[in-house]
């Protein structure tokens, strides 16, 4: 952490352990909230979360095509998008 008082971290660190964030997720959190511990979590849990890339599954993604010539991983991560947006504009025309 850097440049922060003791108090500062150690608000940081609660924070961290409370909600399991990120040391920058929290510091935006806290200077949102004016270092207000209890404020930081109300910025921190009204706030849309951000999908965050698993590594095992990345890595499971990498090994299963790092044999394949790139040009079938690249048809196939395609394919794979656009089964996604068709599935997506279904499911929109549906609610409408």
């Amino acid at each position: 952490m850097h440049k922060l008082g003791r108090g500062s971290r150690d608000k940081v660190q609660q924070f961290m352990a409370i909600t399991g964030a990120s040391e920058k997720a929290a510091l935006q959190a806290l200077k949102a909230s004016d270092w207000h511990l209890e404020g930081a979590f109300d910025v921190f849990y009204s706030q849309p979360q951000i999908a965050v890339a698993n590594t095992r599954h990345l890595e499971e993604l990498y090994n299963r095509y790092k044999g394949v010539h790139w040009w079938t991983a690249v048809n196939r991560v395609r394919l794979i998008y656009a089964i996604f947006i068709i599935t997506c504009a279904t499911t929109r025309d549906s609610e409408v």
